[in-house]
């Protein structure tokens, strides 16, 4: 997925099993991006940012959302061109920024470094009625990882 020029909100969305030289699920330039309650994973990249890579000009908020075991020799899961607006609730496999902090710093945010990677553990792409996901496997930090005051079921 690509976002130029504009604004992106992906809600409670899965962006998986994707490949490309750079970025392998999302890439963001001069734009804003929102994820809510989404999950990025099993993303390969050939280069950097196996699940997200970002321009300095991109500006990501992320609430709730998965962006681990993604794949590339640098940056495997995100490589942000600017720190990340992060609300909170956030699980981050390897979070990665050599210009500094990866704005994953909300006192609820469970971030990995390279040496000690969080593991998400979840399990395989399945297909649901209409979409596919990546369900959370026992022991997996993603269970009951966000508060779910003030939703209503349909």
């Amino acid at each position: 997925m690509d976002a130029f020029n504009g604004g992106v909100t992906i809600r409670n969305s899965t962006i998986s099993n994707n490949q490309a030289p750079n970025a392998g699920g999302i890439s963001c330039a001069s734009a804003s991006f929102t994820l809510l309650g989404t999950t990025i994973t099993n993303n390969v990249a050939g280069s950097s940012g196996g699940g997200l890579a970002t321009t300095a000009d991109c500006a990501i908020t992320s609430t709730g959302s998965v962006l681990a075991g993604n794949l590339a020799p640098t940056a495997p899961d995100i490589l942000p061109g600017a720190p990340v607006n992060s609300q909170g609730y956030n699980i981050v496999g390897i979070a990665t920024n050599p210009l500094g902090t990866s704005g994953f710093d909300h006192q609820t945010d469970l971030v990995g470094q390279l040496g000690q990677v969080v593991q998400a553990q979840l399990g395989p792409l399945v297909y649901g009625e209409f979409l596919g996901f990546h369900r959370p496997l026992a022991g997996s930090p993603a269970i009951d990882a966000w508060p779910c005051e003030g939703l209503t079921d349909q």
